[in-house]
């Protein structure tokens, strides 16, 4: 008797391009993990661009400049992790998939590596949040020749710390006149108000609101330095961090030579 014919087997299963049930398995190290929701993605985008607003003005504080320096400091601190996070995000794309995808740029790796980036620099520069140490206001009080200290009278130091002491950043204030050999008087004025260097702009804007003057910001004996003429006399401030110096003068002349004067004796 004729043995019955054997079934045939079904052929190996070969790769094409097709769906996976033409026999094509996608290797594991390729396979696509599923993506956040776009909730995640959304709330993810959010928390890096407060990290990065979080580096711009943390750079800021510590910039020293001009306001147009300091705002080019802001920018590029805010874009800088966004912008290394996405080059890196197509870097990988192109290794791991050969070609550039630019919907890799809507991937959640982009804020996500941008928050990462924002964490380490922010590590680094941990030592810009912390407030000046404390100076007791009367070390700056120092001129060189022609020029002399002499104490203040009490309703004059009564009346600057007055009006200095209204803010409570201030924690200390001295106050001296200083007499040159013409015999001219000029008043000299140090507060620490826990400032930090490359804040003059900051110092001009706030002379030019509490008193409505126009201040120009010079060059003396190698540091800015806000000036400003009212109907009174002049006046000039400058930062030595954390102290706010300042001097009021009868005129420009006398005032650059005593501001000079204290810088360089100090």
């Amino acid at each position: 008797m004729d043995e019955p014919p054997r079934p045939e087997s079904d052929p190996e299963p070969g790769p094409s391009s097709g769906p996976p049930e033409s026999g094509w398995v996608v290797p594991a190290r390729d396979a696509p993990g599923r993506p956040p929701s776009r909730a995640g993605t959304v709330l993810m985008w959010l928390a890096a661009l407060l990290f990065a607003g979080f580096a711009a003005w943390l750079n800021v504080r510590a910039a020293e400049g001009s306001d147009g320096y300091r705002a080019g400091v802001a920018v590029g601190a805010f874009l800088a992790p966004f912008l290394f996070s996405a080059i890196l995000r197509l870097v990988v794309t192109r290794i791991r998939w050969r070609r550039f995808d630019r919907a890799a740029l809507r991937s959640h790796w982009v804020p996500l590596g941008a928050m990462v980036l924002v964490v380490l620099s922010t590590l680094g520069n941990l030592d810009k949040l912390a407030l000046p140490a404390p100076v007791e206001a009367s070390t700056a009080m120092h001129v060189s020749a022609p020029f002399t200290l002499r104490e203040a009278d009490a309703a004059t130091v009564a009346e600057v710390e007055g009006l200095l002491t209204q803010d409570v950043s201030i924690r200390s204030v001295a106050v001296r006149h200083v007499v040159g050999d013409d015999g001219s008087v000029s008043l000299l004025v140090a507060a620490d108000g826990r400032l930090r260097d490359g804040g003059i702009s900051e110092v001009a804007r706030g002379m030019a609101t509490e008193s409505g003057l126009v201040p120009t910001i010079e060059s003396i004996a190698g540091e800015d330095v806000a000036v400003a003429t009212g109907p009174n006399g002049v006046i000039a401030s400058w930062i030595d961090s954390p102290l706010l110096l300042s001097v009021y003068a009868v005129d420009l002349t006398t005032l650059r030579a005593v501001v000079e004067s204290v810088i360089e004796s100090g």
